[in-house]
């Protein structure tokens, strides 16, 4: 090898290390990137000369590829709702504009926030891309914008009152610890203007109707025989439809009755009817299903409401009515479920976030604002739900810091340092012989 060839090798040694402090630099200045992916220089030798008995002569050094890094980064809370960090395997799956070009692209850093419209976004105005739920809260298998918080709910009338109870088998004075239920006499029945003459025991709650209106109502039993007893629903008289002008003020009205029995081991037989019929004033006409556990008689397991020698009590009264309400928060599951918040204490399941994964991670196209796109190399992304498909798990209010780390950083940039001032040395002794050659001539 000549000295001249020397001092080219040595200034590909210097210009691969360069680039290599170039990609170490680029690093260090993105530690505090979420999400950011680093990466690392990989040389390789160059080989180009052959000497006749003597062997080959390489000719230097160059970076042959530029290695993208996707090991896990820490995650870290934080008090956005909006946030996400993905652990494991997965890209956030993004479309809209960026940088004048359109499309699908792809990043691990879930800074995330909502925009005017209701979707979710990053700081770009990308859109995150997922499956939308419909109103029943039925996720769609269509991959398109999250719309994940609707600014408003409608009201929701009530259609459904679960109430479990626990009516006791005790009669009066049979137990001092407990009030006991008498049994009516012939003829005997429920009074509304009296409920303490025949109920034994009584649970409220309260109803919505079309409009959104809540209506407080209260539900008594009385005790028809040894086990069975009746329920009647009573609301005052001025909230029905049928007393709009308020000709009963402070009266109730029953609006709603029916038939509860039990099995001789407390477990409840039957109850009838399962629905009734209310129409509150200026509201439609609506139906109510009554749910008081699951009968034998219709071949049930007899789980539910019972009959035991306990003091009465109500132990599940549920109804899914609710008025309407404004968007105030949200919540996302390690599954990716996103759940809307309402003022009106109602969540509703609004959707599902998307993942993508690729075969060959390595392969995808750095675009800056840590966005990633696929090319040939990475092939097609495989998108669907986190935790599924070898897709990872999706933490919410909490983000994925970038993956660097600085010790590692440092000591490649001391190594990077030394090799330049090596290479540096092979350039100037080169030039230090060649000086002497031509001095040879003097």
């Amino acid at each position: 090898m000549s000295l001249t060839s020397a001092m080219w090798a040595g200034l590909s040694g210097l210009n691969a290390t360069a680039t290599s402090m170039s990609v170490t630099g680029d690093n260090i200045a993105n530690i505090n990137t979420v999400g950011y992916r680093g990466s690392r220089a990989q040389f390789e030798d160059m080989l180009t000369r052959s000497i006749f008995g003597v062997g080959q002569i390489g000719t230097g050094a160059r970076i042959s590829s530029v290695q993208k890094l996707f090991e896990q980064g820490s995650i870290v809370g934080t008090t956005s709702s909006s946030d996400m960090a993905i652990t494991g395997r997965g890209f956030f799956v993004m479309r809209g504009n960026f940088n004048g070009q359109s499309g699908q692209f792809f990043t691990r850093a879930g800074e995330f926030v909502n925009d005017k419209e209701g979707y979710l976004v990053n700081p770009q105005g990308l859109r995150v891309q997922g499956y939308n739920a419909d109103p029943a809260g039925n996720i769609s298998t269509n991959l398109a914008d999250l719309l994940a918080a609707e600014p408003t709910i409608a009201a929701k009338q009530t259609d459904l009152i679960t109430m479990q109870v626990n009516l006791t088998a005790y009669r009066p004075n049979e137990n001092p610890n407990v009030v006991g239920a008498r049994v009516l006499n012939a003829g005997e029945t429920f009074d509304p203007a009296d409920p303490d003459a025949t109920a034994f025991f009584s649970t409220g709650l309260t109803v919505y109707d079309s409009l959104g209106k809540a209506h407080p109502i209260t539900v008594y039993f009385t005790r028809t025989g040894e086990r069975s007893y009746e329920f009647h629903g009573v609301v005052e008289s001025s909230r029905l439809a049928a007393n709009p002008n308020n000709t009963n003020p402070g009266g109730v009205e029953v609006f709603a009755s029916g038939q509860l029995d039990f099995n001789a081991d407390g477990t409840i037989s039957d109850y009838q009817p399962s629905s009734s019929q209310v129409t509150f004033t200026g509201a439609n006409q609506q139906d109510i299903v009554w749910d008081f556990g699951d009968p034998t008689s219709a071949g049930g397991t007899g789980e539910g409401s019972t009959n035991t020698g306990t003091a009465s009590s109500d132990n599940i009264k549920i109804q899914n009515g609710y008025t309407a309400g404004a968007f105030i928060d949200m919540a996302i599951d390690g599954e990716g479920i996103v759940t809307s918040v309402y003022s009106n204490s109602h969540a509703k399941v609004v959707g599902r976030v998307a993942l993508a994964d690729f075969r060959a991670q390595e392969g995808l196209q750095r675009l800056g604002g840590t966005l990633f796109q696929q090319t040939a190399k990475s092939g097609e992304p495989f998108i669907g739900y986190a935790n599924t498909g070898g897709r990872g798990q999706i933490i919410g209010e909490s983000l994925e810091q970038s993956n660097i780390d600085i010790s590692t950083e440092f000591i490649t940039l001391i190594r990077d340092q030394r090799h330049y001032q090596a290479t540096t040395r092979v350039i100037t002794t080169a030039d230090e012989l060649l000086v002497e050659t031509v001095n040879l001539k003097r």
